[in-house]
């Protein structure tokens, strides 16, 4: 569960009544890592014939949770078949 800070995470674990075990991704103290840069984007699309894409480009998203959506796809391609996610591998 995305959340402002950490201690919304807090007041929701201590006071929020989960029923289930629950992930917090607070927004003040997550960087996002390892995003795949345009020009990595840019040789496996060209590298894969235009079958690899990154994911952050395929999801939509408000703009204040970009950090969070990059700390979570911010290093992943999509393929679209496995010869393509071969070469993009390899």
């Amino acid at each position: 569960m995305v959340v402002d800070t950490d201690k919304t995470a807090n007041l929701l674990l201590d006071q929020g009544k989960l029923t289930r075990r629950t992930c917090f991704i607070p927004l003040n103290r997550i960087q996002a890592k390892g995003t795949i840069s345009p020009q990595q984007a840019q040789k496996a699309d060209k590298l894969t014939g235009g079958h690899a894409h990154s994911a952050l480009s395929k999801v939509a998203y408000p703009e204040d949770l970009a950090v969070a959506m990059a700390h979570v796809w911010g290093n992943t391609m999509l393929c679209d078949d496995q010869q393509a996610a071969s070469q993009v591998a390899y």
